[in-house]
């Protein structure tokens, strides 16, 4: 199983090619075990221009398997996450990152992503990412 990220989900819908959105495709051909949270739904949905889109989206990702909600402990884990890379000199540019990356590593789940904070992350905390 592996979470996919908002960044590789908008080039597979909008047919960018890059190795994230390949080996997203691959993985769903190959009917791999793909993991998505309700952040990254929120964020998907975020960037269609109308509902009827949107719905369209929410029906096809309703396929893939669910993470639970983040609890207390992924805040917390997340805020430590932020502030553990802070004192290492790293800029995580988004709280949201920092809760994802918060998520796989309580489920054990490796993250496909394009966004090079995942990288400074996975380089100072237990972050496991799929390499495309």
């Amino acid at each position: 199983m592996m979470l996919v990220d908002t960044s590789v989900w908008i080039d597979h819908f909008n047919d960018h090619p890059s190795p994230q959105a390949t080996r997203l495709r691959d993985a769903i051909s190959d009917h791999e075990d793909i993991a998505l949270c309700g952040i990254v739904l929120t964020e998907i949905l975020l960037g269609l221009r109308s509902h009827e889109q949107a719905r369209k989206i929410e029906n096809l990702l309703d396929a893939f398997t669910w993470l639970p909600e983040p609890d207390k402990a992924d805040y917390v884990q997340a805020a430590t996450i932020f502030r553990h890379c802070r004192s290492k000199g790293i800029s995580i540019r988004s709280t949201i990152d920092c809760l994802i990356a918060s998520l796989c590593t309580r489920h054990q789940i490796p993250l496909l992503t394009k966004d090079q904070d995942f990288n400074q992350i996975a380089t100072h905390h237990p972050l496991t990412l799929v390499k495309p």
